[in-house]
């Protein structure tokens, strides 16, 4: 069982690679590089929430929890490069004395990576930079990855951004049941003629992602595996055609379900402050 840090005795190590959110007052010596924002809901509700998404992603492998603390550490495996990262979670109520079933929450996330994988140029740059970069504010390394410390801030935002989500919408949009069209329930009984209808075949359209010299491949890999459905290998197919040829398609489907989906794909960019752009064109 791995032994979970102590986020009041936190110190880290004087390099890029580890990314720290945590709310006021937590860390006695660590310095946030994000200061995490409350949820309205209780730290139970939050604590299971992050652990039913922790079990949910494919790549995410939980290490160990403690319940009674409300703290769990897991191991994130990259998409593309397959880089492990350590990551600690920790709930705790949003106002001292406050009950565990009581609304008002806040949460820690701390994330290291394992392996120091960026160039020159990233490893000297300070954290500060590293923002501007993450934020489109000024370019990113370009050697076919981002830099270690902005893969942890990435890994941050997409994790509070999932966790946001899910607790602003628990249940999500469900499956669409067959049949369900709203006809009429009442039993017809006796046919005076058949007429056979010829109606219009829906107009499709095609949903594609446009490339950009800023939006991390990892981030492009997992839109498209968590709005399109695709498998970690076709999603990084995917990823390098738009990479290389400047656009991809993600697939073709009717308006209003790529008008959703397209809409989703900007609202997650827009969460994780990516310039990320998918568009929508009629399939002749």
């Amino acid at each position: 069982m791995v032994q979970l840090i102590d986020f009041a005795k936190l110190v880290r190590p004087n390099s890029p690679n580890t990314f720290l959110v945590a709310p006021d007052g937590l860390c006695g010596q660590a310095v946030p590089d994000e200061t995490a924002a409350p949820f309205q809901v209780s730290p139970l509700a939050l604590y299971d929430s992050v652990v039913r998404l922790v079990e949910a992603e494919s790549r995410w492998e939980l290490q160990g929890q403690a319940t009674d603390q409300l703290q769990l550490s897991f191991v994130a495996t990259t998409a593309f490069l397959r880089f492990k990262d350590d990551v600690d979670v920790l709930v705790r109520p949003a106002s001292p004395g406050q009950a565990i079933d009581a609304a008002g929450a806040e949460l820690a996330i701390y994330s290291r990576s394992r392996v120091g994988g960026q160039c020159k140029a990233c490893a000297q740059s300070d954290q500060k930079t590293a923002v501007r970069r993450r934020r489109g504010l000024k370019p990113p390394c370009r050697m076919g990855q981002a830099s270690v410390w902005e893969r942890m801030a990435y890994l941050v935002d997409m994790f509070e951004s999932i966790i946001s989500q899910k607790m602003s919408d628990p249940d999500g949009p469900g499956p669409s049941e067959p049949g369900d069209g709203g006809g009429d329930d009442d039993a017809k009984i006796g046919v005076v003629t058949r007429t056979r209808v010829r109606t219009k075949k829906p107009s499709l359209y095609r949903v594609m992602l446009l490339n950009d010299d800023y939006t991390p491949m990892e981030f492009v890999v997992f839109i498209l595996e968590r709005f399109f459905g695709k498998s970690p290998e076709e999603a990084t197919r995917i990823m390098l055609h738009v990479h290389q040829k400047g656009v991809g398609l993600c697939g073709i489907y009717t308006y209003e379900v790529a008008e959703t989906k397209v809409a989703q794909v900007l609202d997650m960019a827009q969460r994780n402050e990516h310039p990320l752009q998918c568009v929508m064109e009629k399939d002749d």
